[in-house]
């Protein structure tokens, strides 16, 4: 019989971003942080930043390092068996974007394995929490710009006035498909992904030191992906933010004394508090706090709040 992992704890990893916009420690992320953290990475087992475990007896320990000691404990459904390499099926970070990201765009499982950069896709989904004056997201090409215009566009200097502008509020969600490009300025966002580094940048307002990505960014935008999935703002109970993901990622407004409802299927889960606290287990959590529960954990406390509570609840579809 598997044997139970309880809810823990992760501690974030700093990135330091050109764009970083200087926020994260206001918003309760981290403190003293320097104002070029661009990223906090929440949950990962990446081996570029692994997740540090800080609480209970694996304390000490990262994601990485977990997953390959008790994969059926903490993975559940998502682990595929011994012949096959085990790994945390999400990748959660805080993006606190002041000067506008790269012009981007990331590949499907397809493209990622045709250009060799992995077997996974790279979908994702963000929570606003934050949105500065004249912040926005750029997501999509506009209606009437072809993909085969991009390199000129890039080149030109007005790639990003080609795409989409959306002005989102806090609450809002916007899911990004594999193949769209996209960009954001003035903008702080709780990101659920696929576990994949993979970015192809196409304009990057000349700060970029190294080569741009144009021959892989023009693999991906050779199917039209879906537009940008949208949600509204901040409302009582539970929003779904990436219906056409691989994933759940829900944005849940409970009160006082409500829980979460759980998945079906054994499958690991990220809860990341926003605001207000929230039970899991044996953990207490405040904002800014993030916990993993596995995939093998049936408790009583399942995420109830202590009090009004805002929090991002994400997990792999069974």
């Amino acid at each position: 019989m598997t044997p139970s992992l309880a809810p823990f704890r992760t501690a974030p990893v700093a990135r330091q971003k050109v764009w970083a916009g200087g926020r994260l420690s206001t918003l309760g992320f981290g403190a003293g942080l320097p104002p070029s953290t661009g990223e906090l990475w929440l949950v990962s087992d990446l081996a570029v930043a692994p997740s540090p475990i800080a609480s209970g007896p694996h304390a000490g320990a990262d994601l990485r390092q977990l997953v390959a000691a008790q994969p059926e404990a903490l993975l559940g459904e998502c682990f595929a068996g011994p012949d096959e390499a085990a790994s945390f099926p999400l990748l959660v970070k805080i993006l606190d974007i002041g000067a506008p990201l790269s012009v981007q765009v990331h590949p499907d499982a397809c493209v990622a394995r045709a250009l060799g950069d992995g077997d996974r896709g790279k979908c994702e989904a963000w929570l606003v929490l934050e949105r500065a004056p004249g912040g926005a997201a750029l997501v999509g090409l506009r209606a009437g710009v072809s993909p085969d215009a991009v390199p000129s566009l890039a080149a030109a200097g007005t790639l990003a006035d080609a795409l989409e502008r959306l002005e989102p509020e806090p609450g809002e969600g916007i899911e990004i498909a594999p193949g769209t490009l996209h960009t954001a300025e003035g903008l702080v966002v709780l990101e659920v992904q696929e576990p994949s580094d993979v970015t192809y940048r196409v304009y990057d307002y000349g700060r970029r030191r190294g080569p741009l990505h144009l021959a892989q960014a023009a693999r991906c935008l050779e199917q039209a992906p879906a537009p940008p999935a949208r949600t509204g703002a901040w409302a009582p109970g539970a929003r779904e933010l990436a219906p056409r993901a691989p994933f759940s990622f829900r944005a849940v407004e409970l009160r006082a004394g409500e829980s979460l409802s759980p998945p079906e299927g054994a499958v690991p889960r990220v809860l990341v508090v926003l605001s207000g606290r929230v039970a899991v287990g044996p953990l207490e959590l405040g904002p800014g706090e993030v916990a993993v529960l596995p995939a093998t954990w049936r408790g009583a406390d399942d995420g109830q709040a202590r009090v009004n509570s805002r929090l991002g609840h994400a997990f792999p579809r069974a």
